[in-house]
């Protein structure tokens, strides 16, 4: 499965890209969501993973007020740019956040249905494979819906 991973500290990209990879997926980084777009624009993408606390590289002014001081930049780029077109994609799109609690406080269940949110918290436990878990899943549900 080709996966678009928007995070941009290269501390966290990396680990989590080499160990996605080595379970067999495809993982495009994209450091800001300036670069995310040209991704998507580039290539046939099956999953997105998104930091949601990201410098707003890449977002126009009046979306940099909604961002809340860059924490919810992730969410603002998915929102505007890629829900507002492909709304399927929700489905597949697996939201990282340190700030998961507040996520859920700041936006409305019925703007966060459908979507997978992660803590980066290491007290929730091992990440890495609650994230294969969800990648998994959804190349499961993309591959019956191919059939």
């Amino acid at each position: 499965m080709k996966i678009l991973f928007i995070e941009d500290t290269g501390e966290a990209a990396y680990p989590l890209k080499d160990y996605l990879e080595e379970e067999g997926h495809v993982v495009i980084l994209a450091g800001n969501c300036a670069v995310a777009q040209d991704r998507l624009g580039e290539e046939d993408i099956d999953c997105l993973i998104v930091d949601l606390n990201m410098e707003p590289i890449g977002l126009e002014p009046e979306e940099i007020e909604q961002t809340r001081c860059g924490l919810l930049t992730g969410w603002v780029w998915l929102k505007n740019h890629i829900f507002s077109r492909d709304n399927a994609m929700r489905r597949r799109t697996v939201i990282l956040t340190a700030y998961d609690r507040e996520f859920k406080d700041m936006i409305p269940s019925e703007e966060r249905c459908g979507l997978k949110v992660l803590s980066k918290n290491p007290a929730q436990g091992d990440i890495y494979t609650e994230i294969l878990k969800v990648v998994n899943a959804i190349g499961k549900r993309l591959k019956k819906r191919a059939r």
